[in-house]
């Protein structure tokens, strides 16, 4: 008799649980089955909730302030830009020749705006570290950018800050909540499996085979990317 497949979904992570759950959904929702589709709706219901309690956890860092805070250093940045271009189409050849000066260490680290928080905190503390030190003073201060660097490492020390402070208050209520949401889903989703078998089990035919080859089918390919990931990390280590 054809059942299906244990899956141990305590090895998947977030997203990957949630893909998971929506895969498989995609395939029960088809069933016709009365007493099986109670359980459907359920479980479509856990999903929904799963789905928008990760959504949250990932916005939940983002607040007013934060995002006030991260306009702040954005503009100090292109205000910097903004002068660096000015100052190499300057008449005087030594302003110009500053502002090349500036622009080759700023091009070199690309453009941090189009960053995700942290790689932009990171890449704005490596440029403003430089430019902070002796070798570059004298050139900031002829394309008037002195004060936009020192407004720049100031936005940037207040964001990280307001930022981690964020991250720390919010991250275990917010991973707790995701967490429970997650349970949720999963159990329904055990639940659904054990009267698929079940109906198998008392009155087996077709349609329930070919529910079960399909959700099978789901199960192996997530194993098989749980067994490849896992080959992948041991073959790291061992590099």
């Amino acid at each position: 008799m054809k059942e299906v497949k244990n899956m141990d979904l305590r090895k998947l992570g977030m997203k990957e649980d949630l893909d998971f759950h929506r895969k498989v959904y995609s395939i029960v929702e088809q069933a016709n089955d009365l007493e099986f589709r109670q359980h459907v709706f359920a479980y479509r219901e856990k999903i929904t909730a799963f789905k928008e309690a990760l959504k949250q956890r990932e916005k939940s860092l983002i607040t007013k302030e934060v995002s006030s805070l991260e306009k702040r250093r954005d503009r100090a940045y292109r205000a910097i830009t903004s002068l660096v271009s000015v100052g190499i189409a300057h008449f005087n050849a030594q302003t110009a020749e500053a502002a090349r000066q500036i622009q080759h260490i700023i091009r070199t680290y690309g453009n941090p705006t189009r960053l995700s928080h942290q790689e932009k905190s990171d890449v704005l503390r490596q440029l403003t570290e430089i430019f902070a030190g002796e070798e570059y003073a004298t050139a900031l201060d002829a394309i008037h950018a002195t004060e936009w660097i020192e407004e720049l490492i100031a936005a940037n020390d207040a964001f990280d800050k307001t930022y981690l402070q964020r991250r720390e208050k919010q991250t275990s209520f917010v991973t707790s909540s995701t967490s429970a949401a997650r349970r949720e889903a999963d159990q329904v989703y055990h639940s659904l499996v054990k009267v698929m078998n079940v109906l198998m089990n008392l009155s087996p035919d077709k349609e329930k085979e070919q529910f079960i080859e399909k959700l099978n089918q789901v199960i192996d390919q997530t194993a098989y990317r749980q067994v490849t990931r896992k080959k992948r990390s041991v073959a790291k280590k061992s590099d």
